[in-house]
């Protein structure tokens, strides 16, 4: 019998935002930097009205070769 078993992150960051738009580019920008990759990033976005969620849907598939997952909260 084969398992498969999947990788898990070495640790998972989460970053909770509402209206932080240059906060959250500050944070991709520090984890694209990092030479460490063995992470998640988790961003929950509560709704923001400041662009973050345009920008979220636009670039966050090219801030990292982690696993990035997005929630958007209506």
């Amino acid at each position: 019998m084969t398992q498969h078993i999947e990788k898990q992150a070495f640790f998972i960051i989460i970053t909770v935002t509402l209206n932080n738009l240059e906060g959250l580019k500050n944070t991709a920008k520090s984890l694209n930097q990092q030479t460490f990759q063995d992470f998640e990033w988790i961003i929950v976005d509560g709704g923001s009205s400041d662009g973050t969620t345009e920008y979220l849907k636009t670039t966050s598939a090219d801030w990292s070769s982690a696993p990035i997952t997005v929630f958007m909260m209506p």
